[in-house]
Order: structure tokens, then sequence, then C-alpha cells
């Protein structure tokens, strides 16, 4: 059963998490946990100011709520603002890689779902996922579809996984990123302490499941 939170972002705006206790969390059960146990949640709506001259979700708010559901990733695995104020340590993104599958417009709820895909000592390698419910009408759809073939990609309905539908709604982008465990006083980075490892190793996808086939994918022609 998951718990549900409330939090507030940086940029003032409220979001719901929900947490699965199962997840190798301190308190979960002894059986190794399921994807879905895994899986982390980060919920938000399409705000005004995040739409551009085309009528859509500008990209750069892509990344932004990307951005909200690492952070959320970070305080879970206990490297919240206390960690963060204490240690000197934070994860620094030093590689991230996103995919537009479909435009979405104000006011559309977002669900972020996010799996540890793997993790070293100083190392989190994380991919998200972000789906909404609202779905384009259909002069916006053929034109997503368009523009995603002549990028080589796929369309945003009749495909798995790209722009398969969920109890969350429609796949319309995913990022892939890499952070590293860093320490801002010295500039370096810096092992994972090991109760935090502990927690990763908790929550990082098993190496007897399949990551999202999407993941290690590069731009090309």
């Amino acid at each position: 059963m998951a718990d549900e939170q409330v939090l507030r972002t940086d940029g003032g705006k409220s979001g719901v998490r929900h947490l699965h206790a199962d997840g190798g969390q301190p308190g979960g059960q002894d059986q190794p946990a399921s994807v879905e146990q895994r899986t982390l949640e980060y919920r938000c709506t399409v705000l005004p100011e995040w739409i551009d001259y085309n009528g859509h979700m500008s990209e750069a708010f892509y990344v932004l709520a990307f951005g909200f559901a690492t952070d959320q990733v970070m305080e879970l695995l206990g490297m919240g603002p206390q960690y963060r104020e204490e240690t000197g340590n934070s994860l620094y993104t030093v590689e991230a890689h996103v995919r537009y599958l479909s435009e979405t417009g104000e006011g559309a709820p977002l669900t972020i779902t996010t799996t540890v895909v793997g993790a070293g000592a100083k190392k989190l390698h994380l991919a998200h996922e972000m789906r909404t419910s609202s779905k384009p009408d259909d002069a916006d759809r053929a034109a997503s579809d368009s523009a995603l073939r002549d990028a080589g990609g796929a369309a945003t309905e009749g495909t798995q996984p790209d722009g398969a539908a969920s109890d969350a709604g429609t796949l319309i982008a995913t990022e892939e990123l890499l952070a590293l465990h860093v320490n801002s006083g010295t500039g370096r980075t810096a092992p994972f302490p090991e109760q935090i490892a502990d927690t990763i190793e908790g929550h990082r996808l098993p190496d007897t499941l399949e990551p999202p086939d999407w993941i290690g994918r590069s731009v090309s022609l």
C-alpha cells in the first residue's frame, strides 16, 4: 500500500508523491519488491507560465518537472535539504537525455514515474517517464506524430512503449540521467554513506528485471 505525501516545490506549486512502502524502505516487507513497488511517482499540473508561443508546454518546463521528480527521489533516498546542509553533499546531474513524444497544454495533469536503473559508489542512474491523462486534440496529435516520424521516433498512440497508455495516461516524454554524488565544499565526488547506499540498493531495479527499452539511446539522424 502506498503512502501519500504532499510537498511543495521550489517553484511554490504543490505536487503529490506516492511512496511504495515495500520498496526496500525500513519497515517494508522482507520479500523482494516488484517493479511497481520500486517505482516512485511525482504529480503536478501544467501551469499557465509553462505554455509557449505554440500553445503547448515549452520544452524547458518538461525538464523542470523532471527536475522536481529528481528532487523527490533525492529526498526519499535520504539526500534531502537536511542531509545537504549537514554534509555539504548533493547530487549533480552530469548527463541527461530527454525525448519529447507528444505535446500537452495548460492545466494538464502530469504523472512522472521514476525508476532507479542503477547505482555505483558515487553515481546514480535514473529513468523518468512523464504521462498525462489529458489528450491533445486531433490536429495536435497529427502534428506530433508527423514530427516524431520525421525524427525517427514513434507515433503517439498505437505503439509500445512510446506513447503507450497506462492508468496514469499517455506517455509524452522520458528523461534518462546520470548524477554524481558531490561534496560542494571540495567540488569532488564522494561515496554515498552506507545508509544511503543501502536505501538506493533497496530501490534499485533488480538485475533480473529489464530496464525501460529506451534507456541508452543516442541522438542520430
